[in-house]
């Protein structure tokens, strides 16, 4: 795409003149990370028409908005969309001093939350001293996005994460803001309900996680969080139920409650697995190697408990009801799996040969001998070849695999490729 040349100057007049605002208006609920595009397309156009101006203030905002968000980073809180071996999208330090004097020109022209928050996130790690208006407008930008289930996993999260980071490092110049934040937050936890699935347990992980609940609030959340528990277990909810079940053990443990509770949650979590691996073995469902994956979880889950409550709450009885019944689905889920046989091919040459290699030889020798047998491997080749299986079958490299016996014995484990 076309980038407008080193020398091109650009003032707030160009900004008001390119209306980055109407451009990202479709992409505000997504945030930054959609703002990309529409800017880029633009300043691109603007370029070729002639007006250069235009085009660096719409690059230099596609750059700030093309970086990926890491939150909970303090010192590098932003890295490149995109990154290969030979070259990466914008980083934060990729900005020159005029870059960031434009941008603190145009900053409090931009309308859109998101954006102007990047923006001004951007002049409070890049500029040199500090200046702390910056960081009070990113704080108070991030801290304006709008929350809601739908938002929330979009950008909202993020934000609010990042504006407590900002809010931290501020000090007592936003603590109006960061008291504001935590009300903010609070509020919305309460409110939420069991259709709205995860957002409210979400929304207290991150209140617990910045500890921003002082042990009154921790204390009614952690209620909530119960009755959140209860709704999603009667509702056969399990997926959501354990993570809330997790989330309520971390609150009591917060507002030191009693270890019992904690320990009833930890069967909870663990009796859930074991559900979901009865209803697998359904004739509705009818899938051994579901039932295999969740009876595992659950051992593991009962493992948890500490060993001096396992007899106590009949943890052991449990564990070994579980093993039964994981030989047995083991035992099916192996007569659900397909069979695959390849061409047979003969190896007596190989047997000829290793056998006349070490034949008469001393242990030293025919140690070295066999060694010799076959050429060592080729690096290259197995690196092109693992390559080529990736670039042919790309999904099937994004996971792992298990591969189990016929006595239902975990015999392979193989990991998913990392893509870089």
């Amino acid at each position: 795409m076309l980038r407008y040349p080193k020398d091109t100057e650009a003032t707030a007049e160009d900004c008001v003149a390119a209306d980055p605002d109407s451009l990202i208006e479709l992409e505000d609920s997504y945030g930054c990370s959609t703002m990309w595009t529409p800017l880029s397309s633009a300043a691109t156009s603007a370029i070729e028409a002639g007006n250069l101006g235009q085009g660096r203030v719409l690059w230099l905002l596609a750059d700030c908005a093309s970086m990926m968000l890491k939150p909970a980073s303090l010192n590098s809180p932003y890295g490149p969309m995109f990154q290969s071996a030979d070259c990466r999208s914008a980083l934060v330090e990729d900005f020159l001093q005029s870059d960031l004097e434009l941008l603190a020109e145009i900053v409090e022209l931009i309308r859109n939350e998101n954006l102007r928050a990047r923006v001004s996130d951007i002049l409070w790690l890049a500029r040199k001293p500090r200046q702390f208006q910056d960081g009070i407008r990113a704080a108070e930008c991030y801290s304006a996005s709008s929350l809601n289930q739908e938002l929330w996993y979009r950008s909202s999260a993020e934000s609010f994460e990042r504006a407590i980071v900002l809010c931290r490092q501020l000090g007592s110049a936003a603590s109006s803001i960061l008291k504001s934040i935590s009300d903010t937050l609070y509020s919305a936890g309460l409110s939420s309900n069991l259709e709205q699935g995860l957002y409210g347990v979400q929304v207290f992980a991150l209140l617990l996680r910045c500890k921003l609940l002082d042990s009154e609030r921790a204390e009614t959340a952690a209620n909530h969080l119960r009755r959140m528990v209860d709704g999603l277990l009667d509702n056969r909810d399990y997926g959501r139920m354990r993570e809330a079940a997790e989330l309520l053990q971390q609150f009591l443990s917060r507002i030191d409650d009693s270890d019992d509770e904690r320990h009833r949650l930890q069967l909870t979590i663990a009796e859930s697995w074991a559900s979901q691996a009865a209803d697998a073995a359904t004739p509705e469902i009818a899938s051994n190697i579901a039932a295999v994956s969740y009876c595992n979880n659950a051992i593991q889950a009962f493992r948890e408990v500490p060993r001096s409550k396992r007899e106590t709450l009949g943890v052991d009885v449990r564990i070994e009801e579980l093993q039964t019944q994981l030989a047995a689905t083991g035992t099916g889920a192996l007569d659900e799996m397909g069979q695959y046989e390849s061409e047979g091919f003969d190896i007596s040459d190989l047997v000829t040969n290793s056998i006349s290699q070490v034949e008469g030889c001393s242990v030293g020798d025919a140690l070295y001998g066999l060694a010799r047998i076959t050429a060592p491997p080729d690096f290259e080749a197995t690196k092109q070849q693992v390559i080529d299986l990736t670039k042919e079958f790309p999904i099937a490299t994004l996971f792992g695999a298990t591969h189990f016996s016929r006595t239902s014995s975990c015999q392979i484990r193989r990991r998913k490729l990392r893509h870089s």
